[in-house]
């Protein structure tokens, strides 16, 4: 499907701080959100990461934005800001073995995308329709209280094997300006 594509570039997704971007995201998906309402215009992305659930330092990092369970990004000019300081991604040294199998798994995923491109349509799901919670509804809401609209959900798994796979359910608020993922383990 036109409008969908599978692992941008980090250049097209954030809009500054590349290289810690670099660090800790893993693009997974990019969708035009004209697909959605045909008076939006840009792209709205998901991307994955892997942060350390056991590492007490990172907690002081957590926010209203960015917490266990969902990571907020402020859109400017077509591309995302992290709404939390980097310091959300510290880890323990026993946690490093999974974000380098992440790594390793995400480039592979990359390199086979060259000779035998995935249907973005089988790793996109629900696109602009309800979401399949695997827990409880967790829809966020925007600075007047209203539901955000729901984008799509994909299985950071079908990309990323570090055995961390989560379902990731990606929100949009156009009054905001912001992209909201929510996580779900099953």
């Amino acid at each position: 499907m036109s409008g969908l594509k599978l692992c941008p570039d980090i250049s097209e997704v954030f809009y500054d701080q590349l290289d810690e971007n670099r660090k800790h995201f893993k693009p997974l998906a990019a969708i035009d959100l004209s697909l959605i309402d045909k008076n939006w215009a840009g792209q709205i992305f998901v991307v994955y990461f892997n942060d350390d659930p056991y590492c007490e330092e990172s907690g002081k990092y957590l926010n209203d934005y960015c917490d266990g369970t969902k990571v907020t990004f402020d859109i400017i000019d077509g591309k995302y800001k992290f709404k939390a300081d980097f310091g959300y991604f510290l880890t323990n040294d026993d946690w490093k073995e999974w974000l380098q199998m992440g790594d390793k798994s995400y480039r592979k995923f990359l390199e086979e995308q060259k000779t035998n491109p995935s249907n973005p349509k089988d790793i996109i799901l629900q696109l602009n329709k309800k979401p399949n919670w695997l827990q409880s509804d967790e829809t966020p809401v925007n600075s007047k209280g209203q539901k955000m609209k729901f984008i799509c959900q994909v299985n950071s798994g079908d990309i990323v094997d570090d055995y961390c796979a989560e379902e990731i359910f990606l929100f949009y608020d156009s009054v905001d300006k912001v992209a909201v993922q929510v996580h779900q383990i099953d």
